[in-house]
């Protein structure tokens, strides 16, 4: 559905620019003003979701750095590159958050772990049978 809604709007903005518009120098392509409305229209719930099932923090990273090269408003003059970008930012910073709570108690799960299979190692030379 919202994407549906992003690509007319996409090629609604496009239609209403001039030929000067499209080859500035920020170079508004569809793809561009698709993803910048595309992250307007979905609910941060939604996106902070997304970012999550990409599975672990340097996926997220990369998944970033590519979309923010299009969405960033230095290199996309959409008039709403700002909010996109900054929710796109908000997500992800949200899911790494998350997924270091989430790498941090499973650290911490390894470590009593390994400690309380030290301890037993430990006793058992010392026990007499």
């Amino acid at each position: 559905m919202i994407n549906l809604r992003a690509i007319s709007l996409a090629k609604e903005f496009l239609a209403t620019l001039t030929e000067s518009q499209r080859s500035s120098d920020k170079k508004l392509t569809y793809q561009k003003v698709f993803l910048v409305l595309k992250f307007f229209e979905t609910p941060d719930n939604v996106l902070l979701e997304g970012m999550k099932l990409l599975g672990n923090s340097d996926q997220t990273r990369r998944y970033f750095k590519s979309l923010a090269k299009l969405v960033h408003p230095d290199k996309n003059g959409h008039p709403l590159a700002k909010t996109a970008f900054q929710k796109l930012s908000n997500a992800t910073e949200l899911a790494l958050n998350s997924m270091s709570a989430y790498d941090h108690f499973k650290m911490d799960a390894r470590m009593n772990a390994a400690s309380s299979r030290t301890d037993l190692g430990a006793a058992a030379p010392n026990a007499t049978f």
